[in-house]
């Protein structure tokens, strides 16, 4: 967990939830022999009380398993965070099943867990992610 009081020089983060409320910077996922792994590294602007959502899919947009909730393990919810306030959440998705064409992807987003609604989200380029998620597409390795 850091805290970035003064940003030093301008960025874009690949997608922004909720009109730039909850900034997603960078977003990276690897199958490892334990299941998915996805780096996240997320920035809160405002106060948020939404949840994230980690779905590993295949090509096919089969649902594979997730790992669904706040970052560092459940720990730190939305709700916890302080303005400009950044964290790298890694978690791992254990697959119920594998791709049978060895593809795989991962969706991630924001929900607000009293009525499941999705947040909207937006890409670099300003425009409307369709589903509202960031898709990533998985490689091999990790760590």
């Amino acid at each position: 967990v850091k805290n970035k009081h003064a940003q030093t020089e301008p960025y874009t983060p690949i997608v922004s939830y909720a009109s730039g409320r909850v900034l997603l910077e960078h977003a990276a996922a690897y199958h490892t022999e334990r299941g998915i792994q996805v780096i996240l590294d997320w920035r809160m602007e405002r106060s948020s009380t939404e949840e994230m959502f980690v779905h590993a899919l295949d090509c096919d947009f089969k649902l594979l398993g997730q790992a669904d909730g706040p970052p560092l393990g459940r720990m730190f919810p939305l709700w916890l965070w302080q303005p400009h306030q950044s964290v790298r959440d890694v978690r791992t998705i254990p697959l119920l099943d594998e791709s049978l064409n060895h593809c795989y992807r991962v969706e991630v987003g924001l929900f607000d867990p009293l009525n499941g609604v999705r947040l909207k989200a937006m890409g670099s380029d300003g425009q409307p992610l369709p589903n509202d998620v960031i898709s990533l597409q998985v490689t091999s390795g990790g760590s």
